[in-house]
């Protein structure tokens, strides 16, 4: 928050700090309460602690959770010095500051330096800074809600999503909550407004962190829409698409007829049969047993012995395929890899991690090229890390659409 919006948001800012840092609690009905403990949550994890101070934050200071600025700051810091008494916050933040303190009129243009700084920090840090910042938090955080809900929201998760944008940019929430119940109604879920944040020219820059958290968030009846009518899918993780094309394509049912257990390890017999899947399930032309594991029985019988024959996998030595072990990252873009009939990537040692010697070198640097992996951070690929399901089929729909 800067400047004029921090001013803007004043009326609003602190209600996020009174609330506990609990995980939200399941609930059928979340109170404004549950809502309020929620937003506070997800608001501090990336504004600040009790103590932090910002000396000059866009021409005043900043303190606390949620970091209240200029005269907002002031009243919070005000408060603080009142439940210390007068003899404590002296002790801490001298005469001088103290008095300026409990007298000025405003602080919208007061930076701080840095012996005044560390003094907030000491006082904000303490059991009367905490309980200052949680009394005004409750009672900001309540009006943001409340907000929310007078513009004719009512899904709880939506509310702590907007509560997000309230502390961020009060008149884009504003009009981000109009547009959304106007499309969509009172009752949109998170992915409707996340949707219409994320085409806001404002809006956009931290919504994806807000939607991650939100759509864990587990109130019954509450979450955001699903995908595929999987419960564990929601409309726009980063998966979602993924899956369900994969789903709509017959190359996975889910792991029930409800769920599709997206960070569940994947095994070499569900990947080779994915990828089979996805092939196009040719029926292997071998009648001999391949290897010594997989019994014409097995759910993966075809697509395993179909990769054996399309020459994408040898298996793991001494005649076995190893079904039931974890398919690293490795492993499944070199099957797929060879399954596209081993293309020449367009360049080479995209990620430190996978060295020029690698078996699945030029596998990871065709997958790079072809926008199928961009790795997995810090310039790695993690070569050798277990490969989940949902990283699985996102690779597969990535090569083919």
């Amino acid at each position: 928050m800067k400047g004029r919006l921090k001013q803007l948001t004043g009326v609003f800012l602190a209600l996020l700090l009174c609330v506990s840092l609990a995980a939200p609690a399941a609930a059928a009905n979340p109170s404004v309460n549950d809502i309020a403990t929620a937003a506070l949550e997800l608001i501090s994890s990336h504004e600040g602690t009790y103590n932090s101070v910002n000396a000059n934050d866009s021409g005043a200071v900043s303190v606390g959770k949620i970091q209240w600025h200029g005269d907002r700051a002031l009243e919070v810091v005000r408060l603080a010095a009142n439940y210390m008494g007068a003899n404590g916050a002296v002790a801490i933040l001298g005469q001088s500051f103290y008095d300026e303190i409990m007298t000025a009129s405003s602080w919208a243009s007061r930076s701080v330096n840095e012996t005044e700084a560390a003094a907030l920090r000491q006082l904000l840090g303490s059991e009367a800074g905490h309980r200052a910042e949680d009394e005004i938090g409750a009672r900001d955080l309540s009006r943001y809600v409340n907000d929310g809900m007078s513009r004719g929201l009512s899904n709880p998760t939506t509310l702590v999503y907007y509560c997000d944008l309230m502390n961020q940019w009060p008149v884009q929430a504003w009009n981000i909550a109009r547009d959304t119940v106007a499309k969509y109604g009172g009752a949109a879920t998170v992915d409707k407004i996340h949707e219409i944040a994320c085409a806001s020219p404002m809006a956009g820059m931290l919504r994806t962190r807000a939607y991650n958290y939100c759509i864990n968030i587990r109130w019954d009846g509450y979450g955001p829409s699903t995908v595929a009518g999987m419960t564990d899918v929601q409309q726009g993780i980063w998966y979602a698409a993924p899956v369900e094309w994969a789903v709509n394509k017959g190359i996975t049912t889910g792991t029930s007829s409800t769920t599709f257990s997206p960070d569940a390890v994947c095994t070499r017999a569900q990947a080779v049969t994915f990828l089979w899947r996805a092939m196009g399930a040719l029926k292997p032309t071998t009648t001999v047993q391949v290897f010594s594991d997989v019994s014409a029985s097995d759910y993966y019988y075809d697509a395993v012995i179909w990769a054996a024959e399309q020459g994408i996998t040898s298996g793991t030595g001494n005649g076995t395929f190893s079904p039931d072990k974890e398919c690293s990252r490795g492993e499944i873009v070199t099957f797929l890899w060879r399954a596209k009939n081993m293309p020449a990537p367009g360049g080479s040692n995209f990620f430190w991690d996978v060295g020029a010697d690698s078996y699945c070198a030029t596998a990871v640097d065709w997958a790079y090229c072809q926008g199928i992996t961009e790795g997995s951070g810090g310039g790695m690929f993690s070569p050798n890390d277990a490969c989940t399901r949902a990283h699985i089929v996102t690779f597969l729909y990535r090569d083919q659409t």
